[in-house]
């Protein structure tokens, strides 16, 4: 599916099972994709609305952070949007650990915060287990 404007192709996957963050960049670049960079609100939407979220709680996107170092896109884009849960308007968190970014995307996660946390992103260690989404320039 391509977002207006942007010149990009996203692919949401779930039919592979829930996987770590860098066996979703692998795989992303098998389609010479990256995991999703979003950089702004309307893309965030955009991603959001791409997931069929029925029973899903999070979805890997393409933001990482080494250890106290700064944020990064798989991609290479720099990263200037942010749209953290509880960092929202108070920029680019740090962590102490090598940290790896989701977009909360379950209706069943959404439900119980009230919606507060839906289309919201949480860190996790990078090891955890999710579907992602992948976006590629459009051919």
């Amino acid at each position: 599916m391509t977002f207006s404007g942007t010149g990009f192709e996203y692919k949401f996957y779930c039919d592979q099972g829930k996987i770590s963050f860098e066996e979703a960049e692998r795989r992303c670049q098998r389609y010479k994709a990256h995991l999703v960079s979003i950089h702004s609100e309307e893309e965030n939407r955009f991603v959001l609305n791409l997931i069929d979220y029925g029973q899903l709680d999070y979805t890997w996107i393409g933001l990482i952070q080494e250890r106290f170092n700064d944020w990064s896109w798989t991609d290479g884009s720099n990263p200037r949007y942010e749209k953290f849960y509880t960092f929202v308007g108070m920029g680019f968190p740090k962590y102490n650990t090598r940290a790896c970014v989701t977009m909360n995307t379950g209706i069943k996660a959404a439900r119980k915060n009230k919606l507060i946390m839906h289309g919201k992103w949480l860190a996790f260690k990078c090891d955890a287990r999710h579907y992602f989404v992948c976006k590629r320039r459009s051919s």
